[in-house]
């Protein structure tokens, strides 16, 4: 054996050791951060394929509880399905792009509870999504 390969196999024997030994740790600290963002963002339910929510607001049901699922500016955005003021769920009005309450008469916008809402027009409170693997996951709190 050369000088040559004698340093690449003590490279590859040297990496392969300090890998097995530090993976253990490693695995134990990514854990430990998903748990922290269960955490702080809820926990994420697969609610369907990416697909499935390209055009417009899609209605899912995820822990029991209603939500909206749209596409606004190249994302994916959540807002839960209910009024916050009579508790009724809303419905997407199409024609007027926005979220109306038959039993009340408000509508809401297409925009989350910390962004500026246009005059008698109000928000729903959002929820954040993300698409993995070609699913659509929402974030609900436990």
């Amino acid at each position: 054996m050369d000088r040559r390969n004698f340093f690449k196999e003590m490279k590859r024997g040297l990496f392969e050791t300090v890998y097995e030994i530090f993976e253990p740790a490693l695995e134990e600290k990514l854990e430990k951060v998903d748990r922290v963002e269960e955490l702080l963002m809820g926990r994420p339910i697969k609610v369907g394929p990416i697909e499935h929510f390209q055009n417009q607001p899609k209605m899912v049901y995820a822990g029991g509880k209603p939500y909206y699922i749209y596409p606004q500016g190249g994302k994916l955005k959540g807002v839960k399905a209910i009024c916050q003021h009579c508790n009724t769920l809303i419905q997407w009005a199409s024609f007027r792009q926005t979220f109306f309450c038959p039993l009340c008469q408000r509508e809401y916008t297409l925009g989350s509870s910390t962004e500026k809402a246009e005059e008698r027009q109000l928000l729903l409170e959002a929820y954040h999504v993300q698409e993995k693997d070609g699913f659509v996951y929402i974030y609900i709190e436990e």
